[in-house]
């Protein structure tokens, strides 16, 4: 009743606005406290999303800044050259490494510089990029940089499109030097091949634990060919199989750093040849054993015949000395004997008063002279032989008128139980010969054939095929056995030593048919007789090629 009677007098809302006024005034300053704590907060908030932001902007930043370090070092490191192609403009533009330079400014100065081969490839990239044919290129290009030399780059190529904006990036890289390190290389491969081949040398490693030869083949085509133990045993040649074996042994063993050995072995024409092998440490453990050996295999037979064949020269030239030695002590034996004769009976001659003594020791003078002359002779006709100065005359005669004419001569010779006999073919022979050297063998083999022959008689007589003249002296003298057979026309071999003669005759005999083109021979039967026999090319045709050097 009371506050009804206040508000209805109005004192009411005196006092409400007195007592609660105030108190929105201060909820309206703590509203105005509100909001702007709430402003703050945002704004803070908002500093540290910023600072937070920036931290992490920052951070990229390093790392591209980072990366891009690393691709600056990469392509610095690699000596590439980054570019960008602008397709309107038709030019390129290099943005990292060396600048690509006025040269290559336009497409034309770039095609300038290509080597004639490159030009049609590159237009063609180029082209396929621009509109789109394909979207990434790679190739070798060759720029002529010098008259002197070349440049080798490796050209990539992609195309990149952003919006309207369209460029073709990419790199080039300078590989010149290892072009050139690669044909240096293959120079080198090719020289060492040719080394390889040319001196028949094979390469091959050898495995201690498998116990297989690893054999690479020279050549274009190499191949590399495996052989087990047994494998290649097989293809050494038997006797010569327990020196490889020997030698595998010791490959077994591994305790040697060299090993070498020499044997025969089928080529790849499977023909045996002397092969020359070699090995050394190639590959060790870890305990420092050796595990396989590395070799080669060198075809050594041509080196081997020259070895052979100069020991062969080798021991004639000692013989040589030996018989000049031998030939020097019996020529002065030689010499001494019939000049002693003949010193000693002069002497004689003018002691003496008895004509049937003086006539006798003339005749032993006269005898000792034509055997010192002929001993001078037949020492002077060797000499020539062996130099090489002997003269021949040849000329073309009937044989069978020459032989007769020989014979009236020889017949003179003849001696009072020995007979002299010539026969001859029916038909006779024109022949291209040396009619004064043939004489000097007819003689020489009549001569001894007298010597030798104490009764029967000594025949001469020749026959002839297409290609050889066959001249025989046939005795029936004492023969030869067969152990003077295989000697009797060395030097100074002589079946009987205290008959006259120097023993140098059927030496000089064979020396001058050898030097004519022919061979020499004996058929004898101890105590029966000898048949002495030459035989020689005789027609001009076989003088013509013989003797290609004088015409």
């Amino acid at each position: 009743m009371a506050l009804h009677t206040i508000k209805a007098s109005g004192e009411y809302d005196k006092i409400f606005n007195k007592w609660f006024g105030v108190l929105d005034r201060e909820a309206y300053n703590e509203d105005l406290l509100l909001i702007f704590c709430v402003i703050v907060g945002v704004f803070l908030l908002l500093l540290l999303f910023i600072w937070l932001l920036r931290l992490k902007v920052n951070s990229a930043l390093r790392q591209v800044k980072y990366s891009n370090s690393e691709l600056e070092l990469s392509i610095t490191a690699g000596e590439i050259t980054a570019w960008t192609f602008d397709i309107e403009k038709q030019s390129f533009v290099a943005f990292h490494g060396k600048p690509i330079g006025e040269p290559f400014d336009t497409v034309a100065s770039f095609y300038s510089r290509l080597k004639q081969e490159d030009i049609a490839k590159m237009r063609k990239i180029i082209r396929d990029l621009s509109v789109g044919f394909i979207s990434e290129a790679n190739t070798t290009i060759s720029l002529s940089k010098d008259r002197a030399s070349d440049e080798y780059l490796i050209f990539e190529a992609r195309m990149v499109r952003l919006s309207q904006f369209k460029r073709i990036v990419g790199t080039l890289k300078d590989i010149t030097e290892d072009i050139k390190m690669k044909e240096s290389l293959e120079n080198y491969r090719i020289k060492s091949d040719f080394i390889v081949r040319s001196n028949g040398i094979v390469l091959f490693h050898y495995e201690l634990i498998d116990m297989e030869f690893y054999q690479l083949n020279a050549g274009e085509n190499s191949v590399l060919s495996t052989f087990t133990y047994e494998e290649y045993l097989e293809r050494v040649h038997p006797d010569d199989r327990q020196v490889a074996i020997e030698f595998i042994d010791k490959l077994n063993i591994g305790k040697e750093e060299h090993l070498s050995a020499e044997y025969r072995m089928l080529d790849d024409g499977n023909n045996y040849e002397w092969f020359s092998i070699e090995a050394v440490a190639y590959r060790r453990n870890e305990l420092g054993t050796i595990i396989s050996y590395l070799g080669l295999r060198r075809n050594n037979t041509r080196w081997k015949q020259i070895t052979d064949d100069l020991i062969v020269l080798r021991d004639r030239a000692e013989a040589s000395n030996r018989l000049k030695s031998a030939s020097l002590a019996n020529m002065s034996h030689e010499i001494r004997t019939p000049l002693n004769a003949i010193v000693g009976f002069s002497d004689l001659i003018t002691e003496t008063s008895d004509r049937k003594e003086q006539e006798q020791y003339k005749s032993i003078v006269k005898t000792n002279n034509d055997l010192l002359l002929r001993l001078i002779n037949d020492i002077l006709d060797l000499s020539k032989i062996e130099a090489g100065s002997v003269d021949f005359s040849y000329m073309a005669f009937d044989f069978s008128d020459y032989l007769r004419e020989l014979y009236s001569s020889l017949k003179l010779r003849e001696k009072e139980d020995v007979k002299l006999m010539l026969e001859l073919p029916e038909n006779t022979t024109d022949v291209f010969c040396d009619r004064n050297r043939i004489s000097q063998l007819v003689t020489n083999f009549v001569t001894n054939a007298f010597k030798f022959t104490t009764k029967g008689s000594v025949t001469i007589t020749y026959c002839n095929d297409a290609e050889w003249l066959t001249v025989k002296v046939i005795d029936t003298g004492i023969g030869i056995s067969d152990e003077y057979k295989s000697k009797i026309f060395e030097r100074f071999e002589k079946i009987n030593e205290f008959a006259q003669g120097t023993g140098l005759g059927l030496s000089i005999c064979k020396s001058l048919v050898e030097s004519m083109g022919g061979n020499i021979g004996v058929e004898s039967t101890f105590g029966e007789g000898s048949t002495f026999w030459f035989r020689l090319p005789y027609t001009l045709e076989q003088y013509t090629m013989t003797h290609k050097d004088l015409f």
